[in-house]
C-alpha cells in the first residue's frame, strides 16, 4: 500500500504568496436598499389591511440589535409539558427587565384576536394576519401581554411597527411567547403540541421574518426558509423541481415558486438520498430498517430494495459506473445501479470529504486514522496515509491536512504525495479550499495564532 512519509520532499516546489487583493470584481451596495423594500398598505379586496411589504421583529424592531434573547428555542421539547414550544421565548433589550417591554406587529395586518386576558392567568394575547401579494396569509400571535395594554380591537387594521402591547407577568418570568403559523386565527390554543408543530401548521417564527425580507428585495424571485432540522440539496428533478432532505423526509421544491411538498415514498424516515445523474436513479436509505432502495427518474417508481447492514447514520456517495456507496462510521458497501451489493470494506473513522471523477471516486476519512481512498466499483484502496479536505487538480488532487497544504498525482500507477506548503496546525473545520477555474487553488486556514488567505497557482 503506497503510503506518505511525515516530511516528504516536493519537487518543483512553487512559492505560494498570500493574494494581497482581490481578484474578483467588489460587489458594491448603494443607497439604502430597505427603502426600496418598504410601502404603506394599500386596502384591496383580497387584502383589507394591505399586502405584506416586509416584517420587522416583534421587539426592539426592525433588527432586534439589542435584544438578548429571542428566535433559538422554536420546536424545542420542554420535559414540564411532555411537548414542543410552538413558538420563540423573546426578551427585552439586553441589561433591562423585561416587564414592560413594548411589543410590536412584525408587518402589515388584519387583527382578527385581541383579549386582555386571553390566556388567563398567563395574560393578553393578540393575533394578526398578514397577506401576500400572492394570496398566502400567515398569522404572527402574540402571548403575555400586559392585560392593561392589550388595547387593538379585533376586525382593525395594523402596520408593520404599530405597536401590540407591553410584556407583562405570566406565571413564569416576564417574556412574550411569538408565534407565526397558518391555522387558528380566533383560538389562543396553549403554546405548546404534543408533537412536532411544524406538522401542524406551525413555523419557525425568525426564519419567516428573514425569509419574507429575503423576499422583497428588489430582483429576488421568492425566498424560503430552511426547515428546523435544517435542509440537505439533493438534485434537479426536473425542468422546475428540485429535491430537499428535511426532518428525515424527501421534498419537491417548485423552483418557479419557492413552494414545496413532501413525497410520499412509503417509508417511515429517509435518512440520506442521492440523486445519481449518470444511472438516473435516485437512491435512499434508511439507517433504521437496513435498508437501500433505487427509484427511476423522474418518475420516481421504485427499481429496487435491498438490505445492508447500516446500524448507524449513512452516507450515500456516487460511485462513477452509476452506482451508489454506503457509508457508516464502521464500513463502507458498494452496490451497483443494479442492485447487487459488490463488496464491502471496514473502515476506522467516518467521512470527511470525497471528490468524483470519471475513473474513481476519491474520500479522506477523519481522525487519527484518516487516510485518502480511492474508491472503483470492484474495489477500495487507501492510497495516502492522510486526511484532509479535497480539490480537483490537473493530475490529480489537493489535499488540505491540517499542517499543510498537498498535491496528489495520480498521474502514474502510484500516487505520490508532495507537501507544497506547510502550515501551522490548524483545525480543518475551519478552514477549506477551493479550485479556481484557471488551474489554481484557494485556501483559508486558521490555527491558534492567526487565520490567513493564500492563494496557489496552478504549478
Amino acid at each position: 500500500m503506497p503510503t506518505a512519509t511525515n516530511t516528504p520532499t516536493p519537487t518543483n516546489t512553487p512559492t505560494p504568496t498570500p493574494t494581497p487583493t482581490a481578484t474578483a470584481v467588489p460587489l458594491n451596495i448603494f443607497g439604502d436598499i430597505r427603502s426600496l423594500q418598504v410601502s404603506a398598505p394599500v386596502p384591496s379586496g383580497g387584502a383589507a389591511c394591505g399586502f405584506v411589504d416586509l416584517f420587522d421583529f416583534p421587539i426592539d424592531p426592525p433588527d432586534a440589535a439589542t435584544v438578548g434573547r429571542g428566535g433559538g428555542d422554536f420546536g424545542v421539547f420542554r420535559d414540564r409539558f411532555d411537548k414542543y414550544h410552538a413558538g420563540e421565548d423573546w426578551g427585552g433589550p439586553s441589561g433591562r427587565s423585561n416587564l414592560g417591554t413594548p411589543v410590536y406587529s412584525i408587518g402589515h395586518g388584519l387583527v382578527t384576536y385581541a383579549q386582555p386576558l386571553g390566556w388567563g392567568r398567563d395574560q393578553g394575547v393578540v393575533i394578526i394576519q398578514h397577506t401576500f401579494a400572492d394570496g398566502r396569509t400567515i398569522l404572527s400571535f402574540y402571548g403575555h401581554l400586559d392585560p392593561d395594554s392589550v388595547l387593538l380591537e379585533p376586525g382593525s387594521c395594523v402596520q408593520r411597527g404599530d405597536l401590540v402591547g407591553l410584556i407583562g407577568q405570566p406565571r413564569g418570568f416576564p417574556h412574550l411567547h411569538f408565534e407565526v403559523r397558518t391555522q387558528a386565527p380566533y383560538q389562543t390554543l396553549t403554546g405548546y403540541w404534543p408533537e412536532d408543530p411544524t406538522t401542524q401548521g406551525w413555523l419557525w417564527p425568525s426564519q419567516q421574518i428573514w425569509a419574507a425580507r429575503v423576499g422583497a428585495i428588489p430582483g429576488v424571485g421568492w425566498a424560503r426558509p430552511f426547515a428546523n432540522s435544517g435542509s440537505q440539496p439533493i438534485g434537479n428533478l426536473g425542468e422546475n423541481d428540485y429535491l430537499l432532505l428535511e426532518g428525515q423526509q424527501l421534498i419537491r421544491l417548485d423552483m418557479a415558486n419557492g413552494r414545496s411538498n413532501p413525497i410520499d415514498f412509503g417509508r417511515e424516515r429517509i435518512d440520506a438520498a442521492l440523486l445519481h445523474e449518470a444511472s438516473r436513479l435516485l437512491y435512499l436509505a434508511d439507517s433504521v430498517s437496513d435498508t437501500l432502495a433505487a427509484y427511476s427518474l423522474p418518475d420516481l417508481i421504485q427499481q429496487w430494495e435491498i438490505n445492508l447492514s447500516l446500524n448507524s447514520a449513512v452516507n450515500l456517495l456516487p460511485l462513477p459506473d452509476g452506482g451508489v456507496l454506503a457509508m457508516t462510521r464502521a464500513n463502507m458497501t458498494a452496490v451497483s445501479a443494479a442492485g447487487t451489493e459488490r463488496w464491502t470494506e471496514l473502515i476506522e473513522s467516518q467521512l470527511l470529504d470525497w471528490h468524483l471523477t470519471d475513473a474513481a471516486l476519491y474520500l479522506t476519512t477523519d481522525g487519527n486514522n484518516g487516510r485518502l481512498w480511492r474508491i472503483r466499483p470492484d474495489q477500495a484502496e487507501p492510497i495516502v496515509d492522510l486526511s484532509g479536505k479535497l480539490a480537483l487538480h490537473e493530475n490529480g488532487l489537493w489535499l488540505y491536512h491540517r499542517e499543510g497544504l498537498y498535491r496528489i498525482d495520480l498521474s502514474s500507477g502510484e500516487p505520490i504525495a508532495n507537501l507544497i506548503y506547510q502550515l501551522p496546525t490548524g483545525t480543518i473545520g475551519r478552514g477549506d479550499l477551493l479550485a479556481l477555474p484557471d488551474g489554481s487553488l484557494l485556501l483559508a486556514h486558521a490555527d491558534i495564532a492567526d487565520r490567513r488567505l493564500l492563494q496557489f497557482d496552478v504549478n
